[in-house]
């Protein structure tokens, strides 16, 4: 018996190694996820000017945790639910299905090797955009909000989302992860003022 099993692993090592070797996906939400960006205006500002956000990122973290690089990684928002504050009305905004940027490349898909560690984008919110009108007055447009590669609509500015991810890979099952955040539609010019208004969290 033990002469058999010798020879069935002898004939299979190759196998059983390979069945062993993966990749595993984990996915990390920073300290600080949320950073300010400033107006190329606000840059060439005098020191004395006060600096102004133009816009907050959140990024999050994916790491191959595995033994086995991930081929063809993307990542894709698959469902966004959003809930006006102060209600229980639960709205699900269509989403594009397209793959999103991986930071700091001009692709929606990359093989993360072992160890290897990148991050995305998934939130971006747009200060208001104040315009002119015919009559002379000025009005306030929302801010946009983008989570992924999907731009809100304006009307849903102030409330909860809750945003599902899916990552793929080519030799990978797919995993899901969620991101909830809430913004109570209040524009802060700095980040440390902004973050009193808004939350978010990996689930």
């Amino acid at each position: 018996f033990i002469t058999l099993c010798a020879v069935i692993v002898a004939l299979f090592k190759d196998d059983l190694r390979e069945y062993w070797k993966k990749p595993t996906i984990s996915v990390r939400m920073p300290t600080a996820p949320t950073t300010e960006i400033f107006s190329d205006n606000a840059q060439t500002n005098s020191s004395t000017d006060p600096l102004i956000a133009s816009n907050y990122i959140t990024k999050i973290s994916i790491e191959n945790t595995g033994n086995l690089a991930a081929i063809s990684t993307e990542i894709i928002l698959e469902k966004l639910i959003f809930t006006e504050k102060d209600t229980n009305i639960k709205q699900e905004i269509e989403c594009s299905g397209k793959p999103i940027n991986w930071n700091g490349t001009d692709s929606t898909s990359v093989t993360l090797a072992v160890g290897a560690k990148k991050s995305i984008t998934i939130l971006n919110i747009s200060a208001p955009l104040k315009t002119s009108r015919p009559d002379g007055q000025s009005s306030k447009e929302p801010s946009n909000i983008i989570v992924g590669e999907n731009k809100c609509n304006k009307d849903h500015n102030k409330g909860k989302w809750v945003a599902t991810f899916t990552i793929y890979a080519q030799n990978y099952k797919p995993t899901s992860f969620e991101i909830e955040f809430e913004w109570n539609g209040i524009w802060k010019t700095r980040l440390t003022e902004f973050n009193s208004q808004f939350k978010i969290n990996l689930k």
